[in-house]
């Protein structure tokens, strides 16, 4: 069954979102240790830390890259692990490119490009 969407322009558009996600990554960096600075304030009750946890929590959820070991019981040995999660804003964008079925976006790219003129 042939789509009735053009495959090439959601890579386009998956392509740009990702280069605008790419440019948020390092304020929101920033942010999460502007955070992990700020619970260290003298006297800072433990619900204000809660909160400033929350907001490291949710930038560590959206942009990923956070380092996870730890150590797994496996055929009665005790064996490491190590991964890197992967932020919800990159899943997000990979699940869109995912949508679009391969070979109909190989017959696109096939498809002679016709030129449109800007008004």
């Amino acid at each position: 069954m042939r789509i009735r969407w053009d495959p090439v322009q959601v890579m386009d558009a998956a392509d740009e979102l990702e280069a605008q996600v790419k440019k948020i990554v390092k304020p929101l960096q920033e942010a999460g240790k502007m955070a992990e600075k700020a619970k260290e304030i003298p006297n800072l009750p433990d619900y204000v830390k809660q909160r400033l946890t929350a907001v490291m929590f949710d930038i560590e959820r959206v942009i990923g890259g956070v380092e996870h070991t730890g150590y797994n019981w496996e055929g009665g040995q005790s064996k490491p692990y190590k991964y890197i999660t992967e932020g919800s804003l990159q899943r997000g964008i990979e699940a869109l490119r995912k949508t679009v079925p391969e070979d109909a976006l190989k017959e696109a790219k096939a498809q002679p490009v016709l030129l449109k003129i800007a008004k």
